[in-house]
């Protein structure tokens, strides 16, 4: 099965950097672990002020099914840090 591409982004509940912080060395242990959904590119989103306010993962995986029960056990994800979340199908054209 050819691998897929998903792109994640997840916008913080206001008032949650304590949550962040909090999860954060979770969070990249979780993701840098081997595991058959693959993190491409990931990192924080910021606000103009320069905090931060979310997070957008690029992963390859099998399916949407699988990214999503790859999210599910993400520790931002299952804090309930985000308040609204996406998944998207990404064609990586360039860059690559």
């Amino acid at each position: 099965m050819e691998k897929k591409y998903f792109v994640f982004r997840g916008i913080d509940h206001a008032n949650s950097l304590w949550m962040r912080e909090q999860f954060l060395e979770q969070h990249r242990a979780y993701v840098r672990q081997p595991n058959p959904v693959k993190l491409i590119h990931g990192g924080p989103l910021y606000d103009d002020a320069g905090q931060p306010v979310g997070s957008c993962l690029i992963v390859e995986a099998d399916s949407r099914t699988d990214t999503e029960a790859w999210l599910s056990a993400e520790p931002f994800f299952k804090s309930g840090l985000f308040a609204i979340t996406s998944i998207e199908r990404w064609g990586w054209t360039y860059g690559r």
